[in-house]
């Protein structure tokens, strides 16, 4: 998968932690695809089409807003769950 020296630089830990969380947004998201088939046929049947097609969920559409809108540092408070290799090998 990588290199031993990476999971011996950062540690154990912290990279099955990278991992989980890599394997999670794999596994995760909406299943249901009927909002991209409608996004496509919206797309091209609209007499006057948008620029751009965003099938979404509204949970999504507020974090693409605020990573859009608002400073960069807002969202990484949000959304982004830092964790230094130093502090997970203390753990």
């Amino acid at each position: 998968m990588c290199p031993p020296q990476v999971k011996e630089s950062y540690g154990e830990l912290y990279f099955k932690r990278r991992v989980e969380i890599m394997s999670g947004f794999m596994t995760g998201g909406i299943k249901d695809v009927w909002p991209v088939i409608n996004a496509y046929t919206d797309a091209l049947l609209d007499v006057w089409p948008q620029k751009r097609y965003n099938p979404m969920d509204a949970a999504f559409k507020v974090r693409t807003f605020i990573s859009t809108h608002l400073p960069e540092v807002v969202y990484d408070h949000l959304y982004i769950d830092y964790e230094e290799p130093a502090q997970v090998a203390r753990e």
